[in-house]
């Protein structure tokens, strides 16, 4: 990244405005890591896999570079544990607007053998199987089943696919690619939504929404709201720009704070604030811009580290 878009993101942070649900990726590599080890990593990078993490055993890092391919560059394993052995399997998908391509992919999820991305500049949904293209849906709009620079995606215990319609404030339920139900608006008060840009779903069928405009996590229900946790901050419990959202094998909520470099933890069922781990730069435990995060069979996080190009693992 040049010097002059690195200085032009610290510079939206400093301001606290509610940025753009597109970060720069001028540089980003792609190269592609497609397993890592046996342990059972279900997707991370520009992903948000729900409350499914743990009954995986893929991961897809991908790169949402401008023309590039699916893919991203693995730095360095931080803490490194159960990585050693990462194997190359496959890439699919290249830049365009047809089938099978993609633009901006980012976010990912697994349903059984199928593939979902949110192909974020071509305001869809892409389906792979096997890395061979199966369907698209959603389209640029405002209206019933239509998306708007769709960012993050997860599929519940019964099969419906939950999409962040960022710029359109809200979150579009499918089934089978046919649109079903959508809630939230745009706004600050409750049941409303600002820049959702990460989703995920707990055991007890929750809907968890990481708002980047409201610096806070949203909570629903059968689309009906129940109630939020974070405010804008850094303090413990606080939230800035939040990006990336999943849960954990007991429940409890992991958050990725953009603005703040760290992840926070909540407790399951009540969102009470547990603790929270990362500070910014470039060692080991430290992050820079942390979008996604996903968590292991073994309890594992992964966080993608946008602006240090590599997934950080911690330890359970």
């Amino acid at each position: 990244m040049t010097a002059s878009a690195k200085k032009a993101r610290h510079t939206l942070r400093a301001m606290r405005a509610a940025p753009p649900p597109l970060p720069l990726h001028s540089d980003a590599t792609i190269d592609l890591c497609d397993t890592l080890g046996g342990a059972g990593v279900a997707a991370l990078a520009a992903a948000s896999l729900g409350g499914r993490q743990a009954a995986l055993d893929w991961v897809r890092v991908r790169a949402p570079a401008l023309g590039g391919s699916l893919g991203y560059k693995l730095h360095r394993l931080q803490l490194g544990l159960h990585y050693e052995n990462v194997k190359f399997l496959r890439s699919f998908g290249s830049e365009g607007g047809g089938d099978g391509r993609v633009r901006y992919p980012c976010g990912v999820a697994v349903d059984g053998a199928f593939v979902l991305v949110a192909d974020n500049r071509n305001h869809r949904v892409c389906v792979f199987k096997d890395g061979a293209f199966v369907r698209s849906f959603g389209s640029k709009g405002e209206g019933a089943g239509q998306l708007k620079c769709p960012y993050g995606v997860a599929v519940d215990g019964e099969g419906n696919v939950l999409v962040a319609d960022c710029w359109n404030h809200r979150v579009c339920v499918f089934k089978d690619g046919a649109f079903v139900r959508s809630f939230g608006s745009k706004g600050a008060g409750a049941g409303q939504l600002s820049y959702p840009s990460g989703v995920a779903v707990d055991g007890e069928g929750n809907v968890l929404v990481a708002e980047w405009g409201n610096h806070r996590v949203s909570v629903f229900k059968d689309g009906v709201f129940v109630g939020s946790f974070g405010s804008e901050g850094d303090g413990d419990g606080q939230l800035k720009c939040p990006r990336g959202v999943a849960v954990d094998g007991e429940g409890n909520v992991l958050v990725t704070e953009w603005g703040t470099d760290r992840v926070s933890v909540f407790k399951a069922g009540t969102f009470e604030f547990l603790r929270s781990f990362g500070s910014q730069g470039a060692g080991d435990g430290q992050l820079n811009a942390p979008v996604h995060v996903a968590v292991d069979g073994e309890g594992n996080v992964l966080v993608a580290d946008e602006n240090n190009n590599r997934v950080a693992v911690f330890g359970a």
